[in-house]
């Protein structure tokens, strides 16, 4: 159900509470695991949605560690978060980490957003002070550095595998096209 719910498609969302225990029962586990081997000044950098409740089990278990969270899909505005079954319960665990990433901007401002609106927190520059921490909320895009990749590109057409798949490629290509033109295969 969350999936849907983050990209904006509530219509696609199907709820059990079932689902629900499910996925509170594996980010228990997931903590459970992690308790018996994290020291005191390990970092922990969790990656998106399916773990959204990990660090609030880390905490119940007694973990101060410094703990990372990012969103690698959309986080949309509270009012379509509120379509979520039990939000109150699931989205807030999200303040049990030190630091929450997203792709975008917009992203973060709808977090924001939530946590001012559904829990009553109150930002400045998108850290949320709580009584023992603060939270800080940003956005990190990823990409790539496309120019590195072009160069890496062009330089590996004069290495001899590149050659080999290349001249593969075309070969095939050649033989498609002839059979097409006799008609020994469908029009594409």
């Amino acid at each position: 159900m969350l999936w849907p719910i983050l990209h904006y498609r509530v219509d696609l969302a199907e709820f059990s509470r079932r689902d629900l225990s499910g996925y509170l029962r594996v980010n228990d586990h997931f903590a459970r695991e992690l308790h018996e081997v994290l020291e005191p000044d390990d970092l922990i950098w969790e990656h998106d949605y399916h773990l959204i409740p990990l660090a609030k089990a880390l905490r119940e278990r007694g973990h101060r560690n410094r703990i990372g969270f990012f969103l690698h899909i959309p986080c949309p505005p509270p009012e379509i978060l509120t379509a979520l079954p039990n939000h109150e319960r699931l989205i807030p665990s999200l303040c049990e980490y030190d630091l929450v990433g997203f792709q975008t901007g917009d992203d973060a401002f709808n977090f924001s957003r939530y946590l001012t609106r559904e829990c009553g927190l109150h930002s400045h520059d998108f850290n949320f002070v709580l009584a023992d921490r603060t939270i800080r909320i940003d956005a990190f895009p990823i990409g790539i550095e496309t120019a590195t990749f072009v160069r890496l590109a062009q330089r590996a057409v004069r290495l001899p595998y590149v050659k080999r798949v290349l001249f593969s490629c075309g070969q095939r290509l050649q033989v498609s096209r002839s059979l097409h033109r006799r008609g020994t295969l469908g029009s594409a």
